[in-house]
């Protein structure tokens, strides 16, 4: 694109209305015309440039400090000596997309959360309208941290009872490990507070006794109330067709099945050997897998299964360990994933997950990574600069995460004047005057690609920057998903900075 395009339109004036006013503009003078400019009652800040101050009532409105902001630099820049004149913007400061800690008292002896990423997810998904079933030995109904995420219609199975309700405990500490509330002033958080909990119990009375019957109708239930997550914290020594038709009925619809491998140093079992679930293996406070935990080919990703802080029976909390707490952080993160885009098959987030996870050394599996699988799925735009060349120029990489459904995507610059999307055919229009205007219409693939955006053999050429004025350019990405017309947008703007 032209210089002289982006030069136009970015001295037009204008800014985005939520921007503070600035008070002030910065004044370039040219070579030998700083002393008029002193004079004029500019502050100087350095040789050549200088700092006017706009007089006005502080009262009044938002509009029109704008306006005489404007104003007042258009009277400048009429003035002969000045080179350009641009507002002096506020700035803030910006911290990393980690989410701040919640309120919960002991999320600070949560280990886990850190180490497999969950700040860095939280702000874009927490499992909010994803419900997860939690097919164990049911869950304490009135624990304070679980109460209000929990479904109405759990049901147990060992009992042939609507009475969901845990009298073992293990159920209770796997339900804590995925969606204990957050920010409410109360133990823990749960690695996706936002989703809803299944309760079903499978297991005989308050024993740890439960049956491949049992289990297969708790997943055939679950399916049939809308689960998209299946948790099963459990295994068999040996398989039975039951199950198995059970569990490949949901995931043949679409459900994720996430299922622990067990804790006998060994190889897979059932159900966890079965093609097609999430089968998790545990890992270690240093990242190495756990000496207890069962390994094989099977094992498609592993998590934290070592002094894992979590809800108990009695309103409690306790540490635990094991791959019976591995397989729900799994289940947290698929949970969240799905909050983030709903037209995502669960197959296409489990390769999500497997290519964002963590290294573990001598194995060919990682350790979740909840935030690098959750920004995975978010279009984004790098900007860089290249001054090797005679000509500096702007380029930019782009990355574009996979889609269930075809989605609109969104590119656009908010500039020291105003901001601007990008067309097809590389030229811009002003979001002020014609709004958002996507780059591409109708977009699908089911897996992220990558590429250049400006630049050398890129989708449209480096753009120059001289000429370009002053400041901080902030890039955004984003695409409507065509069928549930959800935006998905970069959370942290990128951004690139032009200095005098």
């Amino acid at each position: 694109m032209a210089v002289a395009v982006w030069s136009i339109a970015f001295t037009a004036g204008g800014a985005p209305p939520d921007e503070l006013p600035p008070r002030e503009f910065i004044v370039h003078s040219a070579a030998g015309r700083q002393s008029a400019l002193m004079t004029s009652g500019a502050r100087r800040v350095r040789p050549g440039i200088s700092i006017v101050r706009v007089e006005g009532d502080d009262s009044a409105d938002r509009a029109e400090k704008w306006r005489r902001l404007h104003s007042a630099m258009e009277e400048w820049r009429a003035r002969a000596g000045v080179r350009l004149v641009e507002p002096n913007y506020y700035g803030r400061f910006e911290s990393v997309p980690d989410a701040a800690p919640p309120n919960d008292p002991q999320y600070v002896n949560q280990w886990w959360q850190q180490a497999v990423g969950v700040p860095g997810m939280w702000p874009i998904g927490v499992g909010l309208g994803v419900k997860v079933a939690v097919i164990d030995s049911g869950v304490s109904l009135t624990h304070p941290d679980l109460v209000g995420n929990l479904d109405s219609d759990g049901y147990d199975f060992g009992d042939d009872d609507s009475n969901p309700d845990d009298r073992l405990g293990h159920g209770t500490t796997v339900a804590g490990v995925i969606a204990a509330s957050a920010n409410n002033g109360v133990g823990i958080a749960g690695i996706a507070p936002g989703a809803r909990l299944l309760p079903l119990k499978v297991s005989f009375g308050g024993t740890d006794q439960f049956s491949h019957d049992t289990v297969a109708r708790a997943v055939d239930y679950a399916l049939a109330k809308g689960a998209r997550v299946i948790n099963l914290s459990l295994t068999f020594n040996e398989p039975t067709e039951l199950l198995r038709q059970s569990i490949q009925s949901a995931l043949d619809r679409g459900v994720a099945v996430i299922v622990a491998v067990g804790n006998g140093a060994g190889v897979v079992p059932f159900p966890a050997n079965i093609p097609g679930v999430i089968a998790v293996a545990a890992t270690d406070r240093q990242g190495a897998l756990a000496a207890t935990s069962n390994r094989g080919p099977e094992v498609a990703i592993a998590a934290p299964g070592a002094d894992i802080l979590t809800t108990t029976l009695a309103a409690g909390y306790g540490l635990r360990g094991g791959t019976s707490f591995a397989a729900p952080m799994v289940a947290g993160a698929m949970a969240a994933l799905m909050s983030i885009n709903t037209s995502l098959p669960a197959t296409t987030l489990a390769s999500q997950l497997r290519a964002t996870a963590t290294p573990v050394a001598g194995q060919p599996f990682g350790q979740l990574h909840a935030g690098r699988a959750a920004t995975s799925l978010l279009p984004a735009v790098t900007p860089r600069a290249d001054t090797s060349a005679s000509q500096p120029s702007f380029e930019a990489d782009f990355r574009l995460p996979p889609f269930g459904s075809p989605a609109d995507l969104y590119v656009a610059v908010a500039t020291p004047a105003a901001e601007f999307s990008l067309l097809a055919d590389c030229t811009w229009t002003d979001v002020a005057i014609a709004g958002y205007r996507p780059l591409v219409q109708g977009y699908r693939s089911t897996a992220s690609i990558s590429g250049v955006l400006f630049g050398p053999g890129g989708v449209c050429a480096a753009i120059p920057l001289y000429g370009l004025p002053v400041g901080v350019y902030r890039w955004r990405a984003a695409a409507v998903d065509a069928a549930s017309g959800g935006i998905i947008g970069t959370i942290n703007n990128e951004t690139f900075e032009i200095l005098p």
